[in-house]
């Protein structure tokens, strides 16, 4: 069972993720989505989310073309603009449709 816990951290990781500053070289930007955010979405999203066996709602998740272009939703992330990122949107809960992971619906 996913905890409150561990939606916010998704929340609070990828929200950082898409603000990173623009300053930060592109190995730092790398480093830290290996390193905070891969790990949640291994862990919480890949399951139904991914390119090999499942693509809910046609959304996958485990390459940055996935992240870019969305599902049948549209695009999932918008980087520098979290609030317009649909997937920060499912994560929070703010839309009933779309509320992730579905065990915490």
């Amino acid at each position: 069972m996913f905890g409150f816990l561990s939606r916010i951290q998704a929340f609070v990781f990828l929200g950082l993720w898409l603000l990173f500053p623009t300053a930060t070289t592109g190995q730092d930007k790398h480093d830290f989505f290996e390193n905070r955010i891969r790990p949640i979405l291994v862990e919480k999203c890949y399951e139904c989310h991914n390119s090999t066996d499942a693509d809910d709602g046609g959304l996958i998740l485990d390459h940055r073309q996935g992240l870019l272009e969305g599902g049948d939703q549209g695009t999932a992330i918008v980087p520098g603009k979290p609030e317009k990122s649909l997937l920060i949107r499912a994560i929070k809960h703010l839309d009933n449709g779309m509320r992730m992971p579905k065990n915490n619906a």
